[in-house]
């Protein structure tokens, strides 16, 4: 089964263009010789392949198999030489070839050796076994980042960009509280302080632009236990001449065999058509589960627009 376009996009990302066999420095998308245009040559390969006859197979083992967790890039050459040599090459080492070359993308160095925010070491425990890679001191209280993932890097204006993290106040009496978690499997969420307030923006991927941009915008209040929260919605429901959800959804239910693939496309349209009236959108989504194509790609697609269009729902309710 394919990836997902927003996993995909995600894996090439974290790959920086490279090659992920360490030593390797061949580009996976480069410029054709006419100009302008591009050819790929990056080839996405299973750690623990998708057939247990396959190189690295395991029989009994079924889920997950698809993830982008078990994909990894490789330039052609690499990818015949891990799949001719097994042995030398099984899941364990593939997957930190994975691991260290995103690491490496995402900044070559540590967040840890570049973050000066605040003294990591007194917030470890926080953590449990879980890295401490970012922590920003208040008056009465702290924001700390665990990461069970790839480090964070830093990005423009004192930001921070990175997936797979908790975040989580310490306030100096009442205790500790859960802000926010980031999954591996989403887009990068960016976050910075200022004053007393954290800011966190998820993205999510828009169809018409073919790429991640941003969603929506968190906001902590700390100092206080609970955080004050509130959110802001940065996708905004589409201009006149877009499809609207019932154009959309006329145009899901009649798909032909074989079109599976456009399916993903227009769950996000369907999403970006939703966004004025999120309770009627939810309704349809739902109503769309017994149609032949909504499995794999298109089932965790909708599951994620599910999500988004409950987040919006609540924006609307507490914004009255």
């Amino acid at each position: 089964m394919p990836l997902s376009i927003r996993d995909r996009k995600l894996l090439w990302a974290r790959s920086g263009n490279l090659c992920t066999f360490p030593g390797c420095t061949q580009q996976l998308v480069q410029a054709a010789v006419e100009a302008g245009e591009h050819f790929v040559v990056g080839e996405e390969a299973h750690i623990v392949a998708h057939r247990p006859g396959g190189p690295r197979g395991t029989s009994g083992i079924a889920a997950g198999l698809d993830d982008i967790a078990n994909r990894i890039l490789l330039c052609p050459t690499h990818h015949r030489v891990i799949d001719a040599q097994p042995l030398a090459y099984p899941p364990e080492v593939l997957r930190d070839f994975k691991v260290s070359h995103e690491m490496r993308i995402r900044g070559l160095l540590s967040a840890n050796e570049r973050m000066d925010a605040y003294q990591l070491s007194q917030y470890r425990s926080v953590c449990g076994s879980l890295r401490t890679v970012n922590a920003w001191r208040f008056e009465s209280a702290a924001v700390v980042v665990c990461s069970f993932g790839s480090d964070p890097v830093p990005s423009a204006g004192d930001k921070w960009r990175g997936a797979g993290l908790e975040f989580k106040q310490i306030h100096d009496v009442a205790g500790v509280e859960l802000l926010f978690t980031s999954s591996e499997a989403d887009p990068d969420v960016e976050y910075w302080v200022n004053a007393s307030t954290f800011h966190l923006v998820q993205s999510t991927y828009e169809p018409e632009a073919g790429e991640l941009v941003p969603f929506v915008e968190r906001q902590f209040v700390v100092g206080v236990l609970p955080a004050v929260r509130s959110t802001r919605l940065l996708l905004q429901p589409p201009a006149s001449g877009i499809p609207t959800l019932r154009d959309v959804l006329l145009t899901l239910r009649n798909l032909n065999r074989g079109q599976a693939a456009e399916a993903e496309v227009l769950l996000y349209r369907f999403r970006n058509a939703g966004l004025a009236d999120p309770d009627s959108a939810l309704t349809e989504l739902e109503k769309l589960r017994g149609q032949w194509w909504y499995d794999g790609a298109n089932s965790e697609a909708a599951t994620a627009i599910a999500g988004e269009l409950n987040l919006v729902k609540a924006h609307r309710s507490n914004s009255r």
